[in-house]
């Protein structure tokens, strides 16, 4: 069940919500894309960290992105970051992260996908790549791996990211890439392996959805190949991506999926194989709860409103809602993990008495210097301890 709170106290939060808005350093610069830069990686060049890139629509990339700052697109225009042209082969992924070794690097609202060239044996790319930060988010974005095109050969799928340290992925879809083969889908009983949607270290994901990639659907009309029997169980390869390959995953109201087995058909007499879906997940360590105790359904937009919603899993006079900008790595604190920078965060205590489910409406001044800011919210939940952090990054509507 969901109910509203009280007046007073949903005008506590949102007062809450403006200070948090509010509280964002006054040195982080903001850069415009196209206005400022016309181009992206110039934008990223010239910042410095801390600094937020708003990026206005368009088509950009491949960017590098060395330094902790915030990338974000615009609600209503939201732009492509992708591999170019795809007569340019074997290019990096669509944005690569380079970072110092420190810090936090923010990706937000933005598609990123791309097609890549492929010669023989070529390399796969991957939607995101790389690390050096201390923590990575990736928020209410849609990540696909490359696809390839015009192939002359034969390829592995990319992954949607590949990441070290730290992840953060909330309200987004990931998907893998698929492989390519040029050469009737059989070369040397080979068969080309799809990519996994996510593959990271600590992997922390929230309210997404993660595919791996699917293998490849051929027809194949040689005659010795259909006379074969099993014909899959000569291949090499061929199965499905992945959906997440990690050390650690921190999994909440998310799904993953492996991508589906390649599947093959002989023209001649119409027999086919498939060969094995991907697993969902290859994790070392997994803790999965079916729903997000805080989740935020609708994005931040500057001027418009911010839902907020908690489900209270047991009676308290007291619920303490925890608000910063500029989200850390977390620490352990409540038998819980607090996302918070410890420089700046506020803290509400909600002084009623409920179960179920609330949510609140914030209402989000019409600033356009509150674009690119992040915070982090996260509620203390007598029954559960802290709740999940809910990432949202301003954007322009």
């Amino acid at each position: 069940m969901t109910s509203t709170p009280c007046p007073r106290v949903g005008l506590a939060l949102r007062a809450l919500a403006l200070l948090a808005l509010a509280a964002a350093p006054l040195s982080a610069g903001q850069i415009l894309v196209p206005t400022d830069f016309a181009d992206l990686q110039a934008a990223i060049d010239a910042a410095s960290p801390g600094d937020v890139i708003v990026i206005d629509g368009g088509t950009h990339g491949p960017v590098t992105v060395d330094k902790a700052i915030t990338l974000a697109g615009v609600a209503g225009n939201r732009p492509f970051i992708r591999t170019p042209d795809p007569g340019d082969p074997q290019l990096g992924a669509a944005i690569l992260l380079a970072g110092p070794g420190s810090g936090t690097a923010v990706i937000s609202t933005l598609d990123i996908d791309g097609e890549i060239a492929g010669n023989i044996f070529g390399s796969p790319n991957d939607g995101i790549a790389g690390g050096g930060f201390d923590l990575v988010i990736v928020e209410r974005c849609d990540v696909a791996a490359p696809e390839w095109v015009f192939p002359t050969g034969i390829g592995d799928g990319g992954h949607g990211i590949d990441v070290g340290g730290l992840l953060a992925v909330h309200e987004s879809t990931v998907t893998g890439g698929s492989g390519v083969d040029d050469f009737s889908g059989l070369f040397g009983l080979f068969s080309p392996k799809a990519g996994a949607g996510i593959v990271g270290n600590d992997v922390h994901l929230v309210n997404s959805t993660v595919t791996g990639g699917a293998g490849l659907v051929e027809q194949y009309g040689d005659t010795l190949l259909c006379s074969i029997p099993n014909l899959c169980d000569q291949l090499s390869g061929g199965e499905g991506g992945t959906g997440i390959v990690a050390d650690t995953l921190y999994r909440q109201g998310s799904l993953v999926m492996g991508g589906a087995g390649s599947l093959y058909t002989c023209s001649l007499t119409g027999a086919a194989c498939a060969l094995p879906d991907g697993e969902d997940v290859d994790v070392g360590s997994v803790t999965t709860t079916p729903f997000s105790f805080l989740s935020a359904p609708s994005p931040l937009v500057v001027g418009g409103s911010w839902n907020l919603t908690f489900f209270a899993s047991a009676l308290s006079p007291t619920y303490p809602l925890v608000i910063s900008p500029q989200p850390r790595a977390p620490v352990t604190l409540f038998e819980g993990q607090l996302w918070m920078n410890p420089a700046a965060f506020l803290v509400k205590f909600i002084p009623e008495t409920f179960t179920g489910g609330f949510t609140v409406n914030f209402a989000i001044p019409n600033d356009t210097s509150l674009a690119g800011i992040t915070i982090v919210a996260q509620v203390l939940d007598p029954g559960s301890e802290l709740t999940n952090p809910v990432f949202a990054t301003a954007v322009l509507p």
